[in-house]
This record gives C-alpha cells, structure tokens and sequence, in this order.
C-alpha cells in the first residue's frame, strides 16, 4: 500500500484485490468504530455511575459536618438562654424579693457586656406595666432590639395564657441581621408571676461561628431557614427575606419539593435553585433542624452539582489514560498512590474530626470492652486533671475510684446490640473535695457480627443544675414543714398553748437551740413564754447567735420571737422565721379580739357556733394570710331545704331544735381547723383552709349523708355551694357570692329532681 493514499481507491485497487482490501479496511473503519462508539458509551455510564457515587459520598460527608455544626449551635444558644435563665432566677427574682431593681439594671447590663451575641435585656413587672427596665448595646442594631423587645413583651403579655414560662418569639431581619427574643416569665419565691422579662439574641455571631466555615465543594454555600420558610441567613444578602417557596422547586416531577426539608428533621437530596440573574441551577443538598425552646430553624448545605462534575471530569482523562496506556506497574502504582492519598484524607479528616471533638465543652471518651481507654478529649483530662498520656491505653480502674468503676462496668455489661445505649447521672467527688455531677450517656459500637468493639461514651457537666434542683427540693420540704408548723399553730385556743406550740416547733421541728415568745400587753409590760431547749449536746456554756424577730400586725408591735443558734441564720432559716412571725401575730391579734369580744358577740346563742359577724372578721383577717402566702382555701354556704314545712307543721320549737342538731352534724363532719358558722336564718357558712373545692365536696357529701339518717321532726336536705380561693376569687366576700350562687343552683336541681 506504500505510495497509495489511505482513503483514495482507483479501479487497479478494486480489480487487483477484488474488494477485499475495501472489504477489510471498511470492517477495520466499522470495528474501530463501533469500539470508539462502546469507549465513548462506557464513558458516559462510567461517568453517570462517577457522579451517583461522588454525590452520595460528598452528602454523606456533608450530612456529617452539618450534624456537627448544627449541634455546636444548638448547644451556644442553649447555654445563652441557660445563662438568661439564671439571671432570671437569681439576680432578678431576689431584686423582686429585696425591692432593689437596681440590682436588676446592673444584671442586665453585666449580661449584655459579657455576651456578644446579645443586643438587649428588657425587664418589666406585672405590677407596673408601663415602666420596663432595659439594657442595649450602644451600637446599631441595639436600639432597634430595644424596640422589637418590648413590642415581643406588649404581644406576649396580649396572649400570655397558657403559654410556657420561657419561649421563643419570631426572628426577625434586621439590617441583614438575624435577631431573635426569648421571653421568659419571672416567678417569686412562692411561684407568683411578677414580671417578664425579653432578650434580644443576634445570631450572626454563631452563624459566622458556626455556619460560615461550612462549604460544600468550591461554590457551596450555608443557608438558614425560619419556622414560615424564609431565609434568615444567607452568604447573598439579595437572597434574605425571599421565600424558599420562591427560589427551590424540584429537579424531578415525582419527587417532592422544598417542603421535604420541614418533613423531616434532616436528610439530603437535590432540587433547583433560582439563583442571583434568575438563573437556575441544580444544586446537591443537606439539611438539619436546629430547635431552641419553642422555636426551629433548617440549617441548609447547599452544592452546585457542576462542583461533583468537573471532579468526575478530571477523572475521565485518568480513565481514558488507564483503559489505553496501564500496566501491571502503572497499575501498582496508581494502587499505592490512592491508598496514600486515602490516609492523607483520612488523617486530614481524622484531624478536624479531634479538633472539633476538643474544642467541645463535653466530655468525650471511648473504652474497650475490658475497659481500656482508646480516646479521651482536652474536656474530659482538664476535668479529672489528668495528661492525655495518662489516659490512653489506661484501664478506668486505674484513673477512676473503685466504686466508680462498678457502676461504669454495670453499665457496660448492659450494653448489646438490642440495647446499644444507656444514660446515667454520677456524682463526683474530685481531687480537690469539690463536689460535681455528670450526665453520661454510653453507645455501643459493633462490628458485622454484632460483637461489641468499643464504648463512646459522652458526658456534660450538669453540676449546676443538679445543684438547683436539690436546692429546689429542699425549698419544698422546708415549706411543707412551715405549713405544717402553721397548721398546729391556728389550731391552738389559747395564748398559752400557742407560745407552748410555737417554742416547740422552733426546737424540735427547727433545730435551733433555744427559742423565746416575748409578749407586750397594752399596758406596755412584757410577758416572757418559757424558753425553748437551752441546750444540746455538747453546747454547754458556748455562746450561740441569738436572732430577734419582732411581732408586728398592720404596724402594731406585739413582742417578738428570739432564738439562738449555733450558726448565724441562713437565709431560708430567716425567711422561715419571718413567716412564723406574720403567722404567730396574726393568731395572737385574733386570740386578743376573740377576748375582749363577749361570747355573746361571737357566737350564735340557739346553735352554740360561731356567728355571722365573728366569721366575716374571721375571714377578713384569713383573706390576708391566704393572698401572702399563697395559700389554697375553700367555703360552703348551706340551705336548709324544705325547712320551712318544720316550723309550719311542727312549731318554731321544733324548728330551733332541727336547726341546732345540723350545726352538730355540721361540726361533726369537719375538721377542728375548720370554721362552722350560722350564717343566717337557716343558712350555714363553713370556712375550710388549705381545702381545695374537690375536698371540700367530700366533706359536704359526707354532711348530706348524716343528715339523711338523723331524726329530725320532719324531713330535710342540705342544699350547699362552694367556691374556693383562688379558683374563683382573690377576695372572701367574692367567693361567698360565688357558693351562694352555687347553692340556688344546687336547690333547683334537687326539686327538679323530686317533682320530676
């Protein structure tokens, strides 16, 4: 063929070779073809397969940096709200108890100096509605969250009931500025609301902490969505504010669309975007939901798929290269070469994987089955004061104390692949005495065969909360015990047997060591109750701190209550004292007007109980008692129905004789703390403290009941309404039209009933 152009035949060709050579070179053409055309066809599936595989792995691997991300968040605006709620639970609530809002301002202005994500504190009192106490930052935007603060207040107090003692408000935009309000209530020691108090958050700090550095591939970006589907946060300000229904459609008829990512709490998957130009671009994403309190927001990993592509376009030349020009060299060779770049990755990854894990605030570490250490972070050394070099490959046994290590190793043992994980709470005591608690949570780690590799276990210093809740705890029993000391209190009849109770309540039930009621009568001469134990073991001729506490009733002095302790007072011991105090004065100024009253004034002369006018005095001074403390109360007014027909067909005798038997009923059925009274004519009025409604009908019931068996000279019922303080009034004179009106009802029904 040599002289002879490849593709130009002459008729000596076609004779000489009879069409063979033409038949030859056309199949040789037709093969390298059809093998050009099964290359380029291989390089497309190979290519379509690249892109499936390099967009699930980059989703799995950005699924990953997104969890991490959106928990680093989570937890930097919990631990702002937690620091906002003791500031409202310390600093404030005791301001409100010492009326010094000074206190207050300074809290507020501390909170705001030392936090950088917080623009501005507002606080305002129940009481005074129109006057708030705030606190912003001088700069832009902070009088705009001073404005939206108080605007989140005046909505949250238009609708404030049923809604949750601490909650989110709507995020707003300012100045391209994400800025959320936390409402929180502000209780009293007695669990009054007194106020409210709103916290204006900027969430541009954790965002550029926290979402700026993640990106996907090298035009990624990170986005943040509100609860009603906006974009609060995006790298374009032109894209804030706009509506994700807007600017996200699906790339695929039969898959969903954005509303996919409010569906479920994360995932991944990809859709199209309407970008700056209105260009649309199809784009690889991930999402997460990030939840404070009340409130939930989508983190959003968005990567434009031409980023994955032109990863599988580089390496198509690689393929094209290897298909043509590998060997057995070549191939060794690009082997080694990729498990080298492998581990370079995987250690690049392993990197930022302890970076992050160190840089955590919990504690993080991982054991062996037999309990060696195989990690331990900077948090969890830092906490145990031990070296990372102490630590690993160590046996727990050897870094905890022995009776830690039997509880740590129960915990393990429960450990399996139906139960792959388990939670508990430790108390610690450290090196230095010091007292802390920790909130474990342990996961397992398996292989295939479902055998147990590794434990990670994760913990997070929940000290101060622990600390909280016993203090809470321990608020409770003291005023269970104060309410009962109360109780014992009222139920005595006399001075004496009061002083008598009281010093013995402040001995034995308070601890301390002597206790004295000094009384001043109104010839000015005081009157000293014995005292109370002198002494205890072991205290003989020690000097102890004596504490007065006088006794006062609507700015009169009656005396006053000394004790003495080995230690000066603290100050729930204090605010104890102080309510026995109120208590004991009340009773005493009560016991002086049941004295100089006759017993004719106060009680009523045919039924030998007390009378109308001793109650509602009675009741004034309990209306008092109940609104300082708190306290729970009901009454029941009572109709004699049908009697009427007694005095009508039996005489006014009989009538006076039915009428002083239901008043024995009456007290029979109640208890001696309870109050009976007749109210008038043929009404009664109990008075029940601490009774709620539902216990006070039990009472009555029990009542009607007696009355059905008794012997009466004509037959009668009890027609009765209660109300209770303070479901259904803050006032007695309230409450007694309330039962009242509950007893008409009540006396309809039942003749209803009969002449039905």
């Amino acid at each position: 063929m040599s002289g002879r152009s490849f593709f130009r035949l002459t008729l000596k060709d076609v004779e000489a070779g009879k069409g063979t050579r033409l038949k030859r070179t056309s199949f040789f053409l037709f093969i390298a073809m059809a093998v050009f055309v099964a290359f380029l066809s291989g390089q497309l599936w190979m290519d379509k397969r690249a892109i499936g595989r390099q967009e699930n792995s980059f989703n799995r691997h950005q699924s990953r940096q997104i969890l991490i991300a959106r928990q680093a968040m989570e937890d930097h605006l919990r631990s702002i709200i937690n620091r906002i709620s003791i500031l409202a639970a310390t600093t404030v609530s005791e301001s409100l108890n010492l009326d010094s809002f000074q206190f207050i301002e300074d809290g507020m202005a501390t909170l705001v100096r030392a936090n950088d994500d917080v623009i501005a504190v507002l606080f305002r009192l129940d009481a005074q509605k129109d006057r708030v106490f705030s606190y912003h930052r001088p700069l832009s935007p902070g009088a705009k969250a001073q404005q939206i603060g108080r605007e989140a207040m005046d909505m949250d107090n238009f609708i404030s009931t049923g809604m949750a003692p601490i909650r989110v408000d709507d995020l707003q935009i300012v100045e391209n500025r994400p800025l959320m309000t936390v409402l929180m209530n502000i209780y009293s020691a007695k669990g009054e609301k007194r106020g409210q108090m709103a916290t204006v958050i900027d969430l541009s700090a954790a965002i550029g902490r926290y979402m700026v550095p993640l990106r996907g591939g090298n035009n990624g970006v990170a986005y943040l969505l509100d609860h009603r589907g906006e974009i609060v946060y995006h790298p374009l300000r032109s894209m804030v504010g706009k509506s994700v229904e807007n600017v996200i459609y699906p790339d695929d008829l039969d898959k969903r669309s954005w509303r996919a990512m409010y569906d479920q709490p994360s995932g991944q998957g990809s859709h199209i975007e309407i970008g700056p130009g209105e260009t649309e671009i199809r784009k690889l994403v991930v999402w997460d939901t990030i939840r404070i309190l009340n409130q939930s927001f989508v983190l959003v990993l968005s990567t434009p798929d031409k980023d994955i592509e032109i990863v599988v376009r580089e390496d198509r030349a690689l393929r094209f290269l290897l298909g043509i020009f590998l060997v057995g060299t070549v191939a060794i060779s690009l082997l080694w070469w990729t498990e080298v770049s492998h581990q370079k990755e995987l250690k690049k990854s392993e990197a930022r994987y302890q970076a992050i894990i160190d840089d955590q605030y919990e504690l993080v570490t991982r054991f062996t089955p037999d309990g060696t250490f195989t990690f331990a972070n900077d948090a969890y050394c830092r906490f145990f004061g031990l070296i990372p070099s102490e630590v690993i490959g160590a046996h727990f046994g050897d870094v905890r104390p022995e009776g830690d290590v039997e509880i740590i190793t129960s915990l393990f043992r429960s450990i399996s692949p139906e139960n792959p994980s388990n939670i508990n709470e430790e108390r610690i005591e450290l090196k230095d005495g010091s007292i802390k608690y920790l909130s474990w949570s342990n996961r397992g780690i398996f292989d295939g065969n479902g055998k147990l590799v590794e434990v990670q276990a994760v913990a997070r210093d929940v000290t101060d909360r622990k600390k909280m809740e016993m203090a809470l705890q321990e608020e409770a029993l003291q005023m269970e015990k104060l309410n009962r000391i109360a109780q014992q209190l009222t139920a005595t009849e006399s001075r004496s047997e009061l002083a008598k109770m009281l010093l013995n309540a402040l001995t034995m039930d308070m601890k301390f060591l002597s206790a004295s009621l000094s009384l001043r009568s109104e010839d000015g001469s005081t009157k000293i109750f014995g005292e109370g134990r002198a002494v205890i073991e072991g205290l003989e001729g020690e000097k102890g701190h004596r504490t007065s506490t006088p006794l006062v009733f609507q700015d009169k002095d009656l005396g006053s209550i000394d004790v003495i302790t080995r230690y000066p007072l603290d100050e729930m011991e204090t605010r104890m004292i102080s309510i026995l105090a109120d208590h004991t004065a009340g009773l005493l100024e009560l016991k002086d007007i049941m004295d100089k009253r006759t017993q004719e004034a106060l009680v009523d002369p045919l039924t030998d109980i007390w009378n109308r006018r001793y109650i509602l005095k009675h009741l004034e001074m309990e209306s008092h008692r109940v609104k300082r403390y708190g306290d729970k109360a009901s009454l029941a007014l009572i109709d004699l129905g049908d009697f009427k027909l007694v005095n009508d067909l039996h005489g006014h005798e009989a009538g006076d004789e039915t009428l002083r038997k239901v008043a024995k009923i009456l007290e029979e059925a109640t208890r001696s703390s309870d109050m009976v009274a007749r109210y008038g004519g043929d009404e009664f009025l109990i008075y029940m403290p601490n009774t709620s409604p539902q216990q006070a009908k039990v009472v009555m019931t029990r009542a009607a009941q007696i009355v059905t068996v008794r012997d009466f000279p004509h037959p009668i019922a009890l027609d009765y309404g209660i109300a209770g303080i303070p479901d259904d009034g803050d006032d007695f004179l309230e409450v007694i039209k309330v039962a009242d009106r509950r007893m008409y009802l009540s006396k309809a029904k039942r003749k209803q009933s009969v002449f039905s």
